[in-house]
């Protein structure tokens, strides 16, 4: 029952974090131009993967997609790619799980088989939390080098979708892991000892009796 729960509260987990990598995909501030130390910023300027936006203090904002792909920087390529790879890997890491299930009765009755479905589910969606951990911290590293690069007029700094996919992917390690470790509670049940007496030993308990019953 234990066992059932915690591969529940996993599967949870997997599924905020599978929300968190949609929301920061989507989210169109990767980063934002650094305000430093003006106390008032009259425009902005903030990026996501899929488009660039602008906008100022009177709250008007205006954003341009991103209509091709062979003009973007490599990173932001890679990034785009991964996190679809990423959001594709934990949909079917969280199936897998959810077929797995010790509640479940789609994988039928064998709990060694159910134990394989839902280490795979676990596996799966680890390997989609260590992507995007990697990915982001790799794309706001890059943020810090321009940031502190001379050669560049704007400043940026990480933005809001940055924070959600690293909080996501440490959803998505905790609830992999859980799902693995899950796994090590499906040992074989081992039967129950048969304790078969001998023919020898059966016949000198007969005559030992009937001595006794003489005497």
């Amino acid at each position: 029952m234990v066992s059932s729960s915690c591969q529940v509260l996993a599967c949870g987990l997997c599924f905020v974090a599978l929300v968190g990598f949609t929301i920061s995909t989507a989210h169109p501030e990767w980063k934002i131009t650094s305000r430093g130390a003006a106390v008032v910023v009259v425009t902005f300027m903030y990026q996501g993967l899929w488009m660039n936006c602008a906008g100022n203090s009177m709250g008007s904002q205006q954003c341009k997609r991103h209509y091709t792909i062979l003009n973007l920087p490599v990173h932001i390529q890679v990034c785009q790619a991964l996190m679809i790879i990423s959001m594709i890997l934990s949909i079917l890491g969280i199936t897998v799980s959810l077929l797995g299930l010790k509640c479940s009765r789609l994988s039928g009755d064998d709990e060694n088989v159910k134990c394989r479905i839902v280490a795979i589910g676990g596996i799966m969606n680890f390997l989609a939390g260590l992507t995007v951990i990697t990915l982001i911290s790799y794309y706001a590293w890059q943020i810090t080098m321009d940031f502190y690069s001379p050669e560049l007029g704007a400043k940026y700094e990480y933005g809001v979708a940055l924070y959600i996919g690293w909080a996501a992917s440490v959803l998505a390690l905790a609830g992999g892991a859980m799902l693995f470790s899950s796994t090590n509670c499906c040992a074989k049940s081992t039967p129950a000892p048969k304790y078969t007496k001998s023919r020898n030993s059966t016949k000198a308990s007969i005559r030992s009796y009937n001595r006794n019953s003489y005497v």
